[in-house]
């Protein structure tokens, strides 16, 4: 991005008229954090899910916010870019022996480190592959392995791990391919 009003990827895009949509007003809580979204391939459709955390900010050296599980999802169609689908994960947990409610984890978390300046660009480029990822999805082409590697490796860095188990159980296939992580 050049700057925080003009996302310049797809994916920031669609996250950032997510949360200018009706339903993304009404439903989503104002205070939730955006996680990471989960690509999906249904036949030659591609969507993403869009994740949704608690997250409540707190003054601290090491530390910026709480992190709390995921709360809803939304997935919408990649190419035009409605939504298809709105889980709220209180009413259907994916997972019912994992804690829904409690603190989940802090941010930042020690494989980010301490440069805002990096992790933004390791963001830039995540989002930047998730496009590519999602494009060749839609277009029925194959990712490309080396692409594949690097955004598993980045995502395996940004992704905070105490929300690692929440991810394998709203999205397996994603958690098992880019984060290693099996439900």
């Amino acid at each position: 991005m050049t700057d925080d009003n003009a996302p310049t990827t797809r994916i920031a895009q669609l996250a950032r008229e997510l949360r200018r949509m009706p339903l993304g007003r009404q439903l989503i809580p104002m205070e939730a954090g955006l996680g990471w979204p989960i690509p999906i391939a249904a036949g030659e459709k591609a969507y993403v899910k869009f994740v949704f955390f608690g997250y409540q900010p707190v003054r601290g050296k090491d530390v910026t916010a709480l992190v709390f599980p995921p709360s809803h999802t939304v997935t919408l169609d990649w190419v035009t870019g409605r939504p298809v689908e709105f889980v709220n994960l209180r009413y259907r947990n994916p997972d019912p022996q994992l804690d829904w409610t409690s603190q989940a984890g802090t941010f930042p978390h020690e494989a980010v480190g301490d440069s805002k300046s990096q992790y933004v660009a390791n963001r830039q480029r995540a989002y930047e592959l998730y496009d590519r990822l999602l494009n060749a999805t839609a277009e029925g082409t194959p990712f490309p392995d080396d692409e594949t590697a690097e955004l598993s490796t980045l995502l395996r860095t940004l992704v905070e791990p105490d929300l690692l188990p929440y991810y394998a159980a709203i999205g397996p296939a994603f958690s098992q391919n880019f984060l290693g992580a099996t439900p």
